[in-house]
């Protein structure tokens, strides 16, 4: 998969955005970035097996611009990250409502809370792939 990332973006892709930042993620990523390296930003505090990729971890709440209080560790507002995320807001917006991108289509299901046991079971044993899996309550 790496190599037809690489084949697809001519060997230019600087930036990866890991959301499962576990297993063997952090090395696929890596891998599918350029040859000159690059920079892949992890939602858990993980490490790009590359030397000449810098990783990143992004805390998604810092984008409300707000202090965060983790345990005993506060974690100051970032405006700078306030600022992206509005940018990234709307440019995905613009994004959607062009269908240059779309969600994943929703797997609406009967049986509230009782139900997610089955849902996570289609997904454990390959039932299901590219859905969102919704359970109304």
């Amino acid at each position: 998969m790496q190599k037809k990332i690489r084949a697809a973006t001519n060997d230019r892709l600087q930036h990866a955005f890991d959301c499962i930042s576990a297993g063997t993620s952090p090395a696929l990523c890596g891998d599918a970035l350029s040859s000159n390296g690059g920079t892949v930003s992890f939602l858990l505090n993980v490490t790009c097996p590359r030397k000449d990729v810098v990783s990143k971890t992004t805390l998604a709440y810092t984008i409300v611009n707000e202090p965060i209080k983790m345990g005993e560790t506060t974690i100051p507002a970032q405006p700078e990250n306030f600022a992206f995320g509005r940018t990234f807001w709307e440019m995905a917006q613009t994004l959607f409502a062009e269908g240059k991108i779309k969600a994943h289509p929703v797997d609406a299901r009967p049986g509230g809370i009782e139900g997610i046991l089955a849902g996570l079971n289609d997904l454990r044993t390959n039932k299901v792939s590219g859905k969102k899996i919704v359970y109304v309550l």
